[in-house]
């Protein structure tokens, strides 16, 4: 039992905020150990509903890794069509 406290006590002690989106979602990582090597792990609290159609192209690419730095507002700017502005 306390092998699964101390889990979720690191799980919310350790990790970082590095976004939110248009939506409110906002985006996490950690460090972890993983098998003797340590591994970033990433993911993301919806706001409200739990809804994946909601997170935006360039979030869904820094989860899965494509991405190496989360997104920032001045590069989200970017990939709005100039013409909708």
């Amino acid at each position: 039992m306390s092998k699964i406290l101390s889990k979720l006590r690191g799980f919310f002690s350790s990790r970082t905020m590095v976004g939110v989106d248009k939506a409110g979602n906002r985006y996490f990582t950690r460090k972890e150990e993983i098998d003797g090597a340590m591994k970033e792990k990433r993911w993301v609290v919806f706001k409200g509903e739990e809804d994946p159609t909601s997170i935006p192209v360039e979030w869904i690419c820094w989860l899965n890794g494509q991405r190496k730095k989360a997104p920032t507002p001045e590069a989200r700017m970017h990939l709005i069509p100039s013409f909708i502005i």
